[in-house]
């Protein structure tokens, strides 16, 4: 069981993107820049795509901008782009003869749900912009 890093790669995708807001980037620079594939970087692409979130420009001197400025991309939106199920997930094969057991999956779920709303709360108030001033500091 690991985290994956698809949040912060998206991240840093989007923020090169913002840095350059008329440069149209295409998926092998963003690939290079973050350190990855860039067959993963297009199907990320693909993801913000749906979300509203970047558009791609096809042909030679094409490549992905924002779909909208900076200021208005949450990063609740981009992670709700790239994750389409809950931040934990709650085991169900508890003992029904433990005594935590038997209410774990009810109380662990309610829980995990709170904090989820939290943790998306407080992403929606920080902005792709937000996260490019500080590499402008």
């Amino acid at each position: 069981m690991g985290i994956n890093s698809k949040f912060s790669v998206s991240l840093h995708i989007l923020t090169l993107l913002a840095k350059d807001p008329k440069i149209p980037m295409s998926s092998a620079s963003l690939a290079a820049s973050v350190g990855t594939n860039a067959a993963f970087v297009r199907k990320l692409m693909g993801q913000f795509s749906a979300a509203g979130l970047i558009k791609v420009e096809r042909g030679r001197e094409g490549g992905a901008l924002l779909a909208r400025s900076a200021r208005k991309i949450n990063l609740r939106a981009v992670y709700l782009a790239v994750f389409d199920q809950p931040l934990h997930r709650v085991h169900t094969k508890s003992s029904p003869k433990c005594a935590i057991g038997k209410k774990a999956f009810a109380i662990f779920s309610e829980e995990l749900e709170k904090f989820e709303g939290k943790y998306l709360k407080s992403l929606e108030a920080q902005s792709i912009e937000g996260l490019l001033g500080y590499f402008k500091k």
